[in-house]
């Protein structure tokens, strides 16, 4: 007897059975294993219930990050790197309702055509719980930039140190940040919201709010690199400064800064200011 004869031998003898003595509440499966893509997913557990509904949870071992990326339309290509984390999921039907990840990269390198954009030795953190309300996700995150250095025409950060949590909104051509706060080693930090449409990759609104940033470390890492070649492009500076900033279709429609104790030399000795607070 071949075997598909035998399974339908089989169903139909459970069929034929008395209701009562096979009422089933919910099914369970559970998979020691799979290899998929570059990666190892183990201690896949899932368990679906008579209404439709179901849950599940997954671990990711060892995943080779440059497979796994070759599925996603990335500005780079992704060398090397691996990849551990854990994922939580459950849904209804044929529908995702909500995904709970955590993400470990490990001595990650990337690198484009043009040269504009490398990184060496990344890894870092990453959280995300996202809900699906029907019409968009309802999302929150938190990303810890923890080792290695990136280039990106013209920001280039040695040893990572930058952090970044959020929550926000997803809908099929917006992407919400209703809150945000970017945390970077030895300047400071700064709270941010935004609204992007993808479809144009346009900025609809973007607020930024920063105290407290101090000026001696924050002008080599991100703002010498927009001046070179400029009256601006070779100083020195300290203090500490505020800054607040509202941009609307693109467009800046208000821009604050507070000084204070701030010092600035030209280091061709062209001109220099001390201990300004304005």
């Amino acid at each position: 007897m071949t075997r598909g004869r035998a399974l339908r031998l089989l169903f139909a003898c459970l069929l034929g059975l008395p209701l009562p003595a096979f009422a089933v509440s919910q099914v369970e499966i559970h998979v020691g294993q799979i290899q998929y893509a570059g990666a190892e997913v183990g201690n896949l557990s899932a368990t679906l219930d008579m209404r439709g509904r179901w849950q599940g949870r997954a671990v990711l071992n060892q995943g080779d990050l440059s497979r796994l990326a070759q599925a996603y339309p990335l500005p780079v290509n992704v060398t090397k790197g691996t990849v551990n984390g854990q994922a939580a999921f459950s849904g209804e039907g044929r529908e995702i309702r909500r995904i709970q990840a955590e993400v470990e990269v490990r001595d990650a390198a990337f690198a484009d055509a043009e040269g504009l954009h490398a990184g060496e030795k990344v890894g870092g953190h990453l959280t995300v719980d996202a809900t699906w309300s029907g019409a968009q996700w309802s999302w929150s995150g938190a990303l810890d930039w923890n080792a290695g250095e990136v280039f990106w025409q013209p920001l280039y950060i040695a040893k990572g140190g930058v952090s970044f949590q959020g929550k926000g909104l997803l809908a099929d051509d917006l992407l919400t940040l209703e809150r945000g706060k970017l945390s970077l080693a030895d300047i400071g930090e700064v709270s941010l919201a935004c609204e992007w449409r993808r479809s144009d990759n346009k900025i609809q609104s973007l607020e930024v709010e920063a105290g407290n940033l101090d000026t001696a470390n924050a002008y080599p890492l991100l703002i010498k690199p927009f001046m070179e070649k400029t009256l601006l492009g070779n100083l020195e500076m300290a203090g500490r400064v505020d800054v607040s900033a509202s941009m609307r279709e693109g467009d800046l429609s208000e821009f604050n800064v507070v000084l204070r104790d701030f010092d600035v030399a030209d280091k061709d000795g062209r001109f220099a200011l001390y201990k300004v607070n304005a």
